[in-house]
């Protein structure tokens, strides 16, 4: 068998391509399906003719359009192909010379005029029919790639190069059972097509391409040749040159409030098309490219690919609107310090908030995760309604926040969203959790990427998931207590607008022994109160905060609260943060405890 004439020592390769090329050279495989970031733009640098190059018109092309180039200087006839716009050849040069080859027949000898004439009307039939009847046109292709095999003489002699574009909707991951007769036969054709030992070791090649590897039907990237490879977002790198090339085609009449290179750093995630977009409406407004422009981009193309999955937030409140919560701060500012080093090798790589409901775990982590200058995406249901919904969303978000990098993930009521998978657990629920903590524990996300699973049942998250590696620190939060509790009711009757300093120490005494078993909701609950009542009354004095205090009766909430309680303070990995109340109690008289409540309320 001849050698096929792709080389792979060009660096100005794409290292999709670099892969996609070894792997058909050494013989590995000729069935490719591509997936990741195939809708953006991609370098094609010694691609294009000079004249496009200079003027930069086509420096930067479409995935589909990037490998019929390559594919084509090698010498190999390329043929692409979606539902929508049927077969589409490189040129017309490349139209006609395929359809004298086809209308020649097999090696069986040279065919009679007539049925030449014959087999070139079908051509033309087929391929101006192709967008209708996909069937007949995986048919077709096939029938193509046979021939080839046959006779390799003419357009074919470099090997034939099939490009299926949105191979998703051509052969879509759906339950055999429930497919259309259509669907089921495409299905068997292209399966029985990609295992035909002949075309395994033949010199053609078919790329599928698709947004996620789980989208394609699992019995088509199941076979054993075809071989699946991911399309990256651009890297800085890959970015910068791309910014210092728009900015040099916008007539530099951009104003860049950063250096490239500190711009192509803050847009990471980002793709090439809303780089560009971005340059494009920066010119249109004959403006500045503001940080805000970016942020905004970014959650528009989070939302197209996530949708409702995700949100990326920018809270209002940081640390300093933090009252009490001493320790937790404490921990948290020197966490902050870690992360700042960029050092994977002393970065947590997940961390399990525990506390009981109302305790302001979200307000905390939120005003931490964004001090600490980072992308804080608040990871909602993941679940889809439809057969292989999950694992495509799942796909998109492991791409996406692998190349964001340099963000914090929020996940509240993390007990709902990752609870324990059981002998009940739906195939999809326990692939979904295996595939999270498989990327949670992925070595080059640590320091990256950082979780943060808020809950007040951390006992209800399955081990795996806490342990050392993945979520393993656990860091409580707690009602305040002493000077905590202090700087609460200070903090209140402030808002409140009321001068603790006008009260006597016996009653601020007072005060804080009355709202001894409030929680952070609590004394919100209880400003609130308190406002009505200036507004309706005036100035307030300590007879009437003690009697919006005594008026306001707590919600019959205490013994669960006391058991998030437990929970908590069991979970804690660090001693430090645990409230004096608990810290005098062994482990053993908190576990009595808990079993206690736990069976009251049976």
């Amino acid at each position: 068998m001849t050698t096929p004439s792709l080389e792979v020592d060009d660096d100005k390769l794409a290292v999709f391509f670099r892969q996609m090329a070894d792997r058909f050279l050494s013989r590995q495989s000729n069935q490719f399906i591509l997936s990741g970031n195939v809708a953006d733009l991609v370098d094609g640098l010694g691609v294009v003719v000079p004249t496009a190059e200079r003027t930069g018109e086509k420096r930067y092309c479409y995935l589909d359009e990037y490998f019929s180039s390559r594919l084509v200087q090698r010498g190999r006839m390329v043929v692409t192909f979606n539902i929508a716009r049927g077969i589409n050849f490189a040129s017309n040069e490349a139209f006609n010379a395929l359809r004298e080859w086809y209308a020649l027949g097999d090696a069986s000898g040279e065919l009679p005029p007539a049925e030449q004439k014959a087999r070139a009307q079908r051509f033309d039939r087929t391929v101006a029919e192709s967008q209708v009847y996909s069937l007949l046109s995986l048919r077709f292709l096939e029938e193509i790639c046979r021939l080839a095999r046959m006779r390799r003489t003419g357009p074919v002699a470099q090997g034939i190069s099939i490009i299926i574009k949105h191979a998703d909707t051509l052969i879509p991951d759906n339950p055999v059972a429930q497919m259309g007769d259509l669907d089921r036969q495409k299905l068997t054709l292209v399966t029985e097509w990609f295992t035909d030992p002949e075309f395994q070791d033949s010199l053609e090649q078919v790329i599928l391409i698709a947004p996620t590897m789980a989208s394609v039907h699992e019995s088509i990237r199941r076979l054993p040749h075809v071989s699946m490879i991911e399309v990256p977002r651009p890297d800085a790198d890959a970015r910068r040159e791309f910014i210092r090339w728009m900015h040099a085609r916008t007539g530099r009449t951009i104003k860049l409030r950063r250096t490239q290179k500190e711009l192509a750093e803050i847009t990471a995630g980002m793709t090439l098309l809303t780089l560009e977009s971005l340059f494009l409406q920066a010119k249109h407004r004959n403006g500045e490219l503001e940080e805000a422009d970016i942020l905004e981009s970014l959650n528009r193309l989070l939302m197209s690919e996530l949708g409702d999955k995700i949100e990326l937030v920018k809270p209002r409140h940081s640390m300093a609107d933090v009252i009490g919560a001493t320790a937790i701060k404490a921990e948290l500012s020197r966490l902050q310090k870690l992360l700042a080093k960029r050092d994977p090798s002393i970065a947590p790589t997940g961390i399990l908030v525990a506390g009981p409901n109302g305790v302001g775990k979200t307000f905390i982590f939120e005003a931490w995760a964004t001090e600490c200058d980072r992308l804080v995406i608040v990871l909602k249901n993941l679940r889809g309604m439809y057969f292989g919904q999950t694992d495509q969303t799942f796909e998109r978000l492991r791409n996406v926040l692998e190349a964001l990098g340099n963000v914090i993930i929020l996940v509240d009521e993390a007990d709902t969203v990752f609870g324990k998978p059981g002998a009940n657990t739906h195939e999809t629920e326990a692939r979904l959790f295996g595939n999270v903590i498989r990327m949670m524990g992925d070595p080059k996300n640590r320091g990256r990427i950082v979780w943060l699973l808020l809950t007040a049942r951390p006992d209800n998250l399955a081990p795996d998931l806490k342990r050392s590696g993945r979520a393993g620190l656990h860091l409580p939060v707690f009602d305040p207590e002493g000077e905590d509790r202090k700087a609460y009711v200070r903090h209140i009757l402030k808002r409140a607008g009321c001068d603790p300093a006008s009260l006597k120490d016996s009653e601020f005494a007072a005060l804080e022994l009355h709202t001894a078993k409030y929680s952070p909701a609590d004394f919100n609950e209880l400003l609130v109160e308190l406002k009505a009542e200036r507004a309706l009354r005036g100035d307030l004095g300590y007879k009437e905060i003690d009697g919006a205090i005594s008026n306001i009766l707590a919600g019959q909430i205490a013994r669960q609260r006391r058991i998030q309680t437990l929970h908590a303070a069991l979970e804690c990995s660090r001693a430090a943060l645990l409230p004096p109340s608990l810290a005098s109690k062994t482990r053993e008289e908190l576990e009595n405890e808990l079993a206690h409540l736990l069976r009251a309320v049976v």
